[in-house]
């Protein structure tokens, strides 16, 4: 026995396995997007986040080298004896923090470059004033110098003076 309808029943059957195909493509789309899809999200994240964690870590790093650095850039001045040897070790630890911020890949590095040339220039600002305060220096002595030759000056003008009277008296009595 044949069904009458065999035809349309069987168009009927066809529409709805490819319906029911079409749903489970797009359902097995849908679940493999929300499951791939986090974890690339996940992994750029944790890529970001690590980045930001070692941004953060260089940035502590050079904090502390900074804050050693302006440190002895403050005592550089109370101690002119050692001014040369601490100018050179200040010198030396600006170039290192120089060539770190070059070397490594931070986020920032116009920021840290400009920090870095600001601390050249306190440490050439810092050097100025030891020269100017050893010329002031110089200059008091100076100073000092001329005025007790000064008075020398005038001793000896003084006793000129009075040798030229006690000449010009010997020559009037003879």
């Amino acid at each position: 026995m044949q069904p009458i309808n065999k035809k349309e029943r069987s168009k009927a059957f066809w529409k709805f396995f490819f319906l029911f195909l079409l749903c489970l493509v797009l359902v097995g789309t849908t679940l493999f997007m929300s499951i791939l899809v986090p974890f690339k999200q996940n992994d750029q994240m944790r890529n970001q986040i690590s980045e930001y964690q070692k941004n953060n870590q260089f940035s502590d790093e050079f904090t502390a080298k900074m804050s050693i650095i302006t440190q002895k850039l403050d005592s550089i001045n109370f101690n002119p004896s050692k001014a040369d040897l601490m100018d050179s070790e200040i010198s030396g630890r600006i170039d290192d923090l120089y060539s770190r911020v070059e070397r490594d890949s931070v986020s920032q590095k116009p920021f840290f470059r400009n920090v870095v040339l600001l601390l050249r220039d306190l440490r050439l600002a810092k050097q100025q004033i030891r020269e100017t305060a050893g010329k002031d220096a110089s200059a008091g002595d100076l100073r000092m110098q001329i005025s007790q030759l000064e008075k020398d000056l005038e001793d000896k003008k003084s006793k000129i003076l009075d040798l030229e009277t006690k000449i010009h008296n010997l020559v009037k009595t003879n």
